[in-house]
Parts: structure tokens; C-alpha cells; sequence
């Protein structure tokens, strides 16, 4: 283990992921978390964990680590059931799950909590999943090919193309962002740079 990192070589292939040791001390901290907050609200609680849990995936996203993040994600929403049937232990689990939970066009069992901004709209802020950042992968430059050399040319100006290919459609994100940030200046989650899957989905309670 390096850094946080599991190199490990299986026949011919090098494969560096999330080491156990780092998501075990990431899950600790949100059990840990989860664990002073017993009776904070919801909405505080997914504010807290979406800012660990999306600095932690993004420090992890170029690494082979989908599987880290989903096994992150089973175990999040683990601790945040029994956190949830702790506060109410008289409640039924149907209960329980439709004060906290609930089901999207996509998915279900969406860890959520109702709030609004200054304007009184209300929407949901859903907790952050680790498996939802892309995967980037680093392409490695070929171990022969020089930019002296005239043969590689052609090689490095793809390269280049595709990098600033990239580049543009992230600052197309972050100019999209941005006028959303503009167009909502009273709701903290739609279009920040930093929270960018926080936006309010509609309420309809």
C-alpha cells in the first residue's frame, strides 16, 4: 500500500486501487459522525457527510475504485438505517423509510430531507454517492515515444487534442454551474461548484 493506494500486479496487468486501510478509515469517520449526531436533523446530517464523502471520491476517482465506491455506498446507507430506526424505535420499518428515504425516477431508497430556500421553494437534498464521480482514468505516454522524436508527432498532438478537449468540457461545466448559481442566488445547493449533485429535486409534500 502507497498513499492510500493498493498497487498490485495480477499477470501483466497493474492495477492501483483504494487500499482497504483507506476506506476503512473513511467509513469510520462517517460511523463516527453519524454517531455525535444523534439528534441533529436529516438535512444537517447530509450536509456534514456530503462533504466528506465527495472530497474522499474525488481523491480517489483516478484510481480502478468503482467497486470501493459502491461497497462505500452499501455501507453509508448501513449506518444511516440504524441511524434512522434508532431515533424512532417504535416505528415500522415502512414508516421509518418514508420519513427518510425515497424513490426517484431511477432509484429508490434515496437517503433525503425536504428544505427550501429564501424564496420558499421547496426541493430534496439527497446524500452524495461515492459511486456517482466518474472513473478517470491517466493514459500513459508510450515508454518510446519522445516529443524530439519526428515519428511521435502525430502521437503527442492527439494527446494534446484530447486534453484540451477535456479541458473545454469542464470549463463548459463550470460556465453552466455558474449561471445556475446566478439564476438561484438564495439556494445553496443548485449549481455550486463544490456541491454539484446537491441540486433541490421538487417536493411534493
Amino acid at each position: 500500500d502507497f498513499l492510500g493506494a493498493s498497487v498490485r500486479k495480477y499477470g501483466r496487468k497493474l492495477l492501483i486501487k483504494p487500499s482497504r486501510r483507506n476506506i476503512q478509515e473513511v467509513l469510520s469517520e462517517a460511523r463516527d459522525l453519524v454517531r455525535t449526531q444523534k439528534a441533529a436533523t436529516a438535512l444537517d446530517l447530509i450536509r456534514q457527510l456530503n462533504s466528506k464523502l465527495r472530497g474522499w471520491a474525488n481523491s480517489q476517482s483516478h484510481l480502478v475504485a468503482s467497486r470501493a465506491f459502491r461497497h462505500v455506498d452499501r455501507c453509508i446507507f448501513k449506518i444511516l438505517w440504524q441511524w434512522a430506526k434508532r431515533r424512532h424505535p417504535k416505528k415500522r420499518s415502512g414508516w421509518v423509510r418514508g420519513r427518510y428515504f425515497r424513490t426517484g425516477p431511477t432509484r429508490e431508497w434515496i437517503f433525503s430531507a425536504p428544505t427550501r430556500n429564501r424564496a420558499g421553494t421547496w426541493g430534496y437534498l439527497d446524500l452524495f454517492r461515492a459511486s456517482s464521480v466518474p472513473i478517470r482514468r491517466h493514459v500513459k505516454i508510450r515508454a518510446e515515444a519522445t516529443e524530439f522524436d519526428p515519428a511521435y508527432e502525430g502521437y503527442f498532438r492527439d494527446r494534446w487534442v484530447r486534453k484540451q478537449q477535456r479541458r473545454r468540457q469542464r470549463r463548459a461545466k463550470a460556465r453552466e454551474l455558474a449561471a445556475m448559481e446566478r439564476a438561484n442566488p438564495d439556494n445553496p445547493t443548485a449549481g455550486s461548484r463544490n456541491r454539484p449533485t446537491e441540486r433541490l429535486e421538487p417536493y411534493a409534500g
